[in-house]
């Protein structure tokens, strides 16, 4: 993908009527479970939304000097967003890398009464509807 191709997705996605909807992934007994996070209240969830999308927004879509550079040559640049371009995906990431919204929305929501936070291993963002959207991933662990 090039860096405006990705600027174009990220955009289209922005332009459109959207919402934002975040998922933990909680690691309990070696397994990881994806839990939808209830942040439907009038102040979180718009909150969120914002957060979210002002990031997009300045570190992809109005970033110029932002790059598009495969995983498997990652330096530490500041303004390179990378593409994972590996043959096989680590286990960790599969929830990321199967992640589908119309089977999300239908997973139980995280409950202090029987899910731990203790166990959160990342998290997902989805930022867009049913028929397009952005899914970012950051695991909460130093190192997979």
């Amino acid at each position: 993908m090039t860096q405006d191709e990705l600027k174009n997705a990220v955009s289209t996605v922005l332009e459109q009527p959207h919402s934002t909807q975040l998922y933990l992934i909680l690691k309990v007994n070696d397994e990881l479970v994806l839990r939808l996070a209830d942040i439907e209240d009038d102040n979180t969830a718009p909150e969120i939304q914002h957060m979210f999308v002002e990031f997009l927004e300045t570190t992809i879509v109005s970033n110029e000097d932002m790059v598009v550079r495969n995983l498997s040559v990652a330096d530490e640049s500041t303004n390179a967003v990378y593409e994972y371009d590996y043959d096989s995906y680590p286990e960790e990431l599969n929830l990321f890398k199967q992640f589908n919204i119309e089977e999300a929305v239908n997973i139980d929501h995280f409950n202090f009464n029987t899910d731990d936070l203790n166990h959160l291993f990342g998290y997902i963002v989805y930022i867009g509807n049913m028929e397009s959207g952005i899914v970012l991933f950051k695991n909460t662990i130093q190192s997979l």
